[in-house]
């Protein structure tokens, strides 16, 4: 062997190694990255999967998961475009296009999202968070049975799922079989007893079956675990509206508008409590409002008969 043949062979073996403690590398910030991801701490884990990927450009399941965290900060199209950049590199990697499925979901694209729970499913059949978020999607499409269907199949195949409890009873709930919902928020909540959309449903169902003592305990619960829920301030102000408890309802309404500036059902709601206390000014800026803002003419029909009931005609 001639020495520059030999230049040439260590050369390759450098190469190869540092080709080597590359991936390990990525590996390690990958799974550093995922777990900064679960404790919520995104920046961090941003800075983790950026870190894999630029030292392994091949680490589909590090744009995946970088795409995870996009989804979570609400940067639809880039992670859209990191799990199509995993699928292209690994076409068999059932999580990224569950993840996909996620944030088709997540933009309301729920026929885009269950093709694609529907691929990462054929790919690997045991998924069991693809059955519930599927239910999930079926759910805002309003198929009831298909819901309750996908998320009692995550359940055989996860029982210590809580979240796919909690979608089931959803789907339950719409339904009308609230005992059957309340059983699942039950259980979704034992499960995860820190679980605020669990406790915002359940208060939901006792809202709905008048037990209005127990609605606002789990309400209130909710907003302590999570105060940017405004479907808790929502479903709360309710509850305070149907006890009779105006000022109250009308202060949850509030913070959930504060929330959420384009919740039309929240301003009649708001609006109602007003007209209910006497205050026709505040009653009539709220109608007046989705008479502005609101694109449904149904929506303008009930605000102008509104109007009327307080003595007032409609600017528009």
């Amino acid at each position: 062997m001639t020495g520059r043949n030999s230049k040439v062979i260590v050369l390759v073996l450098l190469a190869t190694l540092s080709s080597g403690c590359n991936i390990v590398a990525a590996h390690f910030y990958n799974a550093r990255g995922l777990a900064s991801y679960h404790k919520g701490d995104y920046e961090h884990a941003l800075t983790d999967f950026n870190e894999a990927i630029r030292l392994y450009s091949s680490f589909a399941e590090a744009f995946t998961n970088r795409g995870l965290v996009f989804d979570a900060t609400g940067d639809y199209n880039r992670a859209i475009a990191d799990h199509d950049r995993a699928i292209t590199l690994k076409p068999t990697l059932a999580l990224a296009f569950s993840n996909r499925g996620h944030v088709f979901y997540r933009k309301g694209e729920y026929d885009n999202s269950i093709v694609d729970y529907d691929k990462a499913l054929r790919l690997d059949p045991s998924l069991a968070s693809a059955y519930s978020n599927r239910g999930l999607a079926y759910y805002q499409k309003g198929d009831f049975g298909q819901a309750i269907t996908d998320c009692s199949e995550a359940i055989n195949r996860d029982p210590k799922m809580a979240i796919a409890w909690n979608n089931r009873g959803l789907a339950y709930y719409k339904q009308g079989n609230s005992v059957q919902a309340l059983s699942d928020f039950n259980e979704s909540l034992r499960l995860d007893p820190k679980s605020a959309t669990a406790h915002t449903n359940r208060g939901l169902v006792y809202y709905s079956e008048k037990d209005l003592d127990l609605a606002i305990s789990d309400l209130d619960e909710a907003v302590r675990l999570a105060p940017q829920d405004f479907k808790a301030y929502q479903t709360r102000g309710k509850t305070y509206e149907a006890k009779g408890d105006f000022d109250r309802a009308i202060a949850d309404f509030s913070r959930a508008i504060n929330i959420a500036p384009t919740l039309i059902d929240t301003y009649f709601a708001r609006g109602i409590c007003y007209q209910k206390k006497g205050n026709k000014e505040a009653a009539a800026g709220d109608f007046q409002w989705i008479l502005r803002n609101s694109p449904s003419a149904a929506d303008h029909s009930e605000a102008h008969k509104l109007l009327l009931q307080i003595g007032l005609k409609s600017s528009s």
